[in-house]
């Protein structure tokens, strides 16, 4: 289902969610990123193929994670969950975007407005972005691409990472989530 994100400035087209962030969806995803049950990701792939009407796009984009988290977990989520993904939508997923700068864990953030200014120009396009572009001989305009987070709250994550994509002159960026927290 389209979520409606109401953000002053938006840079997604569209954001599908599959479930609320609540009952078995929320233990699953709670357990998959906090207990490091890797292979949950595989069945959070099969739920968003199954039940999101998903745009057809030419690549998926995992959110990043800091690097701190990801040493501690071990990998990441929304990653594992695009490669399975991938395979189900046959294209590609690539890692394209990079986390820089001082920025707190949203979801430590109770407030809104505190979250729409915590991740502020904390994503960069990566080299392998680049690539992508030079060795399917294409230029941006005609790339589409669908940025994949786990749960969504107030859309700033998945917007923060689409401005960088749309300000590197990319025209068709969806957004998506497992869940929605709010």
């Amino acid at each position: 289902m389209p979520l409606d994100i109401n953000l002053q400035e938006k840079h997604l087209q569209n954001v599908y969610v599959t479930a609320h962030y609540q009952g078995v969806i929320k233990k699953l995803i709670q357990t998959y990123k906090y207990k490091s049950v890797k292979d949950i990701g595989k069945v959070i792939a099969q739920l968003i193929w199954y039940y999101t009407d998903l745009p057809e796009v030419d690549l998926i984009i995992p959110i990043p994670l800091k690097k701190d988290k990801l040493h501690k977990r071990g990998f990441n989520q929304t990653e594992e969950i695009c490669k399975h993904l991938s395979i189900l939508m046959g294209i590609p997923y690539l890692n394209s975007l990079n986390k820089v700068g001082n920025y707190k864990s949203q979801a430590s953030m109770e407030s809104k407005e505190a979250r729409l200014k915590n991740l502020t120009n904390t994503f960069i396009v990566n080299s392998q972005f680049k690539k992508y572009l030079e060795t399917k001989n294409i230029n941006e305009q005609e790339v589409s691409i669908l940025i994949l987070d786990d749960v969504i709250t107030t859309g700033t994550t998945l917007n923060e990472a689409a401005k960088v994509f749309k300000y590197f002159g990319i025209k068709k960026i969806y957004g998506c989530a497992v869940a929605n927290g709010n």
